[in-house]
């Protein structure tokens, strides 16, 4: 790709991506979840490892220390106080398939919903995992940013252009693998939920 033109690049990507993409299983879906693993192929086309493409198509594994002890919590007052917003909010999200329904037989821990609000005022709910996160080992890394990796990414004096982006939602574009939805689940309505 070195010496095509940005169009040439494009172009080849997306031809290839497209190879990759034949057989793809999400390929077709409308589901939010599959947003990303719909285009794995072009994920592969762009130099993704074996590591993050296993994440985009299987889900992200939580990795334990020790097992973490089953326990059920409640609800923080706030799940209450703005009960509507959470219906709502697993109204949209279980028709777009980010949430899925659990039997009180695969539940291992029952995290409490709390819901946010910010300064102007925006509701946003939360599955407060601060008991799971105490079975998982703390590794100290370093975020990549333009600020800190812009120099050692691209070279002064060429044309080269580089961006960010933000995916609108990106908690429910990567998911949590299968295997992890029994810890990471909470209550709605006497309704087991994991997402």
């Amino acid at each position: 790709l070195k010496n095509k033109s940005w169009e040439e690049a494009g172009i080849y990507l997306e031809e290839e991506g497209e190879r990759w993409n034949k057989g793809n299983p999400w390929k077709d879906s409308t589901v939010q979840r599959d947003s990303l693993r719909k285009r794995l192929g072009y994920w592969k086309v762009i130099g993704a490892d074996e590591v993050v493409l296993s994440w985009i198509a299987e889900g992200v594994r939580l990795r334990f220390m020790s097992e973490p002890d089953a326990i059920e919590f409640k609800n923080h007052p706030s799940y209450y106080t703005y009960q509507t917003f959470v219906e709502e909010q697993h109204i949209q999200h279980i028709k777009d398939g980010s949430y899925i329904e659990m039997t009180s037989e695969q539940v291992k821990n029952v995290c409490p919903l709390q819901v946010e609000k910010n300064k102007k005022g925006k509701l946003r709910m939360c599955n407060d995992l601060r008991w799971i996160n105490a079975f998982i080992p703390h590794i100290d890394f370093k975020m990549e940013s333009l600020t800190t990796h812009l120099a050692d990414i691209i070279e002064e004096g060429t044309d080269q252009v580089m961006f960010t982006t933000d995916i609108q939602k990106a908690y429910y574009a990567i998911p949590m693998h299968k295997s992890t939805w029994p810890y990471l689940t909470w209550k709605h309505k006497d309704k087991y939920m994991a997402a």
